[in-house]
């Protein structure tokens, strides 16, 4: 595989992102439910078809995503659109297409479906997003469900709400829809989450109101280093199911938990260098093609593709990408006859990975390959460098 192709490049297993979707569809039971993958994980088409064909839907928070999925083949009636800034043209097509839900982040959004709705003569279908003020003991920079975070409404604005759907014609109430955050590895969350939506249930069935469905997100954690524990997907759900009445479908919406750890980054070594008593293994990855360590200081395992028992040498693992946070791993244990031509595999980067790549230092996003069993396909080439300049256009004023 690497003999044909150039580093870097990301590698996904097949067999291991359908484990993870069964598990978790298995985990339900006969409790009505649906899986709805979240694309900001990884909205390959390759990789939304895998879940389209094992019955899942879609959670989207762009056009281009709610784009995405329809072209993979999910179901419009099982895709739900969240984020905090639709726009009108967004949810005019969100409408056209027959979406299951809007999940609503503020009132003026609220009033701004109900108006699209008037306009092209279709009752919306909406999911107000509740913010429960829960800290879910993540980084804060993925953690959404405090109260100080932009996303969601606050319970007393939420429950004012459903009254304005219940009176409006152009709004249907469909389900309640929260999620706290992302990477979280612990079930207590969850868990108050679970009992906060249900009291809230129980709230609104004292005006009126009923839903089909409570919609909980996704941000179940996967482990990032062989220490890490995290709960089993079943241990998710239950933590989830114990709470919410029985008689309501309930939808998760898993990205990272689904492909995470199904991605692997390989990236060839291009020289080491000591410097200070400080050794670097410089590598052709870097910033632009992985960023959550530079973003999140976040830890992937970093191991050698070739097995090796000679002895290890403390090192950091860095890109040739000009900025100082342009790195994949510090502190790392590594053979120390490691060197030029080498390759290291960066694991677990199959979420927000290549889904946060970027064209930084004029550098063309890496290859993307499936493997399934002992065969592998290209899902995404190589940019070229053409490919950096051609949506780019000279002013006439200077040819």
């Amino acid at each position: 595989m690497l003999r044909e192709h150039s580093t870097p490049l990301y590698i996904y297993s097949l067999a291991l992102m359908k484990r993870n979707f069964t598990s978790f569809d298995g985990a339900f039971g006969e409790r009505p439910h649906a899986i709805h993958y979240a694309l900001k994980a990884n909205s390959n088409k390759a990789i939304v078809k895998t879940f389209a064909d094992l019955g899942g839907g879609a959670d989207v928070v762009s056009r281009g995503e709610l784009y995405r999925a329809l072209q993979s083949g999910i179901d419009p009636e099982n895709i739900v659109f969240a984020g905090v800034g639709k726009t009108f043209e967004e949810i005019k097509k969100g409408l056209k297409k027959n979406i299951l839900a809007f999940n609503v982040e503020s009132i003026p959004e609220l009033k701004l479906i109900a108006k699209i709705g008037k306009r092209i003569g279709k009752v919306a279908p909406v999911s107000m997003r509740i913010n429960p003020g829960i800290d879910p003991g993540t980084d804060p920079y993925i953690a959404t469900g405090l109260k100080e975070s932009k996303f969601g409404v606050s319970k007393e604005k939420t429950l004012m709400a459903y009254r304005f759907i219940r009176d409006n014609t152009w709004l249907e109430a469909k389900g309640v829809h929260t999620h706290i955050g992302s990477q979280i590895t612990s079930l207590e969350p969850f868990v108050r989450s679970a009992k906060f939506i249900q009291d809230f249930i129980c709230n609104l069935a004292t005006e009126g109101i009923s839903l089909e469905f409570v919609d909980m997100g996704g941000g179940f954690g996967i482990p990032y280093g062989k220490e890490q524990n995290v709960p089993q997907r079943t241990e998710f759900v239950n933590s989830i199911l114990e709470s919410i009445d029985s008689k309501l479908k309930i939808i998760i919406e898993p990205g990272r938990s689904l492909v995470g750890g199904a991605g692997m980054l390989i990236t060839r070594v291009i020289r080491t260098k000591e410097s200070s008593g400080n050794r670097f293994t410089i590598v052709d990855a870097g910033m632009n093609d992985f960023v959550r360590p530079s973003l999140y200081n976040a830890h992937h395992e970093i191991i050698p593709v070739r097995n090796s028992c000679e002895k290890k040498a403390r090192s950091d693992v860095v890109g040739p990408v000009c900025e100082s946070g342009d790195f994949l791993g510090k502190n790392r244990l590594l053979p120390q006859t490691l060197g030029e031509g080498d390759y290291l595999a960066v694991m677990d980067v199959g979420a927000y990975g290549y889904e946060m790549s970027s064209n930084y230092n004029s550098r063309p996003r890496p290859l993307e390959l499936l493997v399934k069993h002992n065969k592998f396909a290209v899902i995404r080439s190589k940019e070229s460098f053409g490919d950096l300049t051609k949506h780019e256009v000279l002013p006439g004023f200077l040819r």
